[in-house]
Parts: C-alpha cells; structure tokens; sequence
C-alpha cells in the first residue's frame, strides 16, 4: 500500500512540476469521478494495433470505461521501463510505417489525440516496485526534475 501511495505521491509532483515549468498560468481540472486503468504490460507486440490496444488507447481497446491511463513505469537511475518504454521509443516497437505515425513525434502526437477526443488523460507512474528512490539516496529535486522533462 505505501508503495502505490508514494507512485500517487510522484504523479501529483510530477504534473506540478511540469506545469510549473511550461506554463504557470495553465489550469487543469480534474474529472470525476476518477476511473483509472493501469498499464503495466503490453499483451502484444505486433501489429502496431495490437500495441495500441494494450496501451488502452481508444478504437483499439475493448473498454474504453475509464477517464485517466498511467503508464509503468519511470525512474531515476533507468529511465523509461515496462509501457513507459514504448511511449518513450514508438519507433522501436510500432515502426516507421505505422498507422499512427512516421516518427517518434507523430506517433506520440497522434495516440496522444486518440485518448485526448475520449477525454482521457495520459500519466506516467514512477518508481513502483521497480525503485526505492527515498531509502537509496537518490536526491529529490534532480530526480523530480528528470522525470518532469521526460512527462514534458
């Protein structure tokens, strides 16, 4: 239980951080009531559709009932893991000729608008069971940073 609660903890950081340093005028409003699905792995890896309805993206995933979507999992000594890794890369696992895109930037723009016209919200969960950043003396504000320009 601490742990899922540290992972909330690190998205509200998170959001604030990166809204802090994009755009402090921005407000965002939070959408009840909350109906959060987790992504922690990818059932397939080919076709990039497949890829898509693993990710929970709309159109391609069979349910379409929840509001927010946090992908697994980020953190500070590695970097992007698990559903993380394939937004961070699209390239790597979707390809070059996929339907959402010719590169890295397309891709993400364009599953990014899918979820967005359902009115759902995209997060990253940090940490997990993966990283213990608190106990292993990882300092605070650089690895918040870090994952704020990677959320950014």
């Amino acid at each position: 239980m601490i742990t899922k609660a540290v992972t909330v903890f690190a998205l509200l950081l998170v959001c604030l951080l990166a809204d802090s340093q994009l755009a402090s005028a921005r407000t965002y409003t939070v959408d009840y009531p909350i109906r959060l699905t987790y992504i922690n792995r990818v059932t397939s890896w080919w076709p990039p559709e497949r890829i898509a309805a693993s990710l929970g993206v709309p159109g391609y995933s069979p349910s379409t009932l929840y509001n927010y979507v946090a992908l697994t999992f980020w953190t500070c000594g590695q970097g992007p893991l698990d559903a993380v890794s394939i937004w961070a890369d699209p390239l790597k696992y979707f390809g070059g000729e996929s339907p959402f895109g010719k590169d890295k930037a397309s891709i993400q723009k364009n599953l990014k608008a899918k979820y967005n016209e359902k009115g759902i919200k995209i997060m990253i969960s940090a940490f997990g069971a993966t990283e213990f950043p608190t106990t292993g003396g990882v300092d605070a504000v650089t690895c918040a940073t870090n994952l704020a320009t990677f959320v950014s």
